[in-house]
């Protein structure tokens, strides 16, 4: 909840208690990862990892994204 309450503010509206609540129902009735992790890998798309490099390489450079480094929910580190 509190990245929803950050996007919400970021984007300058108002996040209502009705709103707040339906959210809690939701996560409560469908928690994530109720089913186990996915894990997907390139060659399950029919990729290699050299063509996700190639074509990915400049977006994960400037996002600082290398493989086995922990992803930081808001870009925050």
């Amino acid at each position: 909840m509190a990245v929803i309450e950050r996007i919400y503010r970021f984007v300058g509206m108002d996040l209502t208690p009705q709103a707040i609540s339906d959210m809690a129902q939701r996560i409560a009735e469908k928690p994530e990862r109720s089913h186990g992790i996915h894990r997907y890998d390139v060659t399950d798309f029919g990729l290699t990892e050299a063509e996700i490099r190639e074509r990915f390489g400049d977006y994960v450079e400037r996002f600082d994204l290398a493989p086995g480094k922990p992803v930081v929910a808001g870009g925050v580190k």
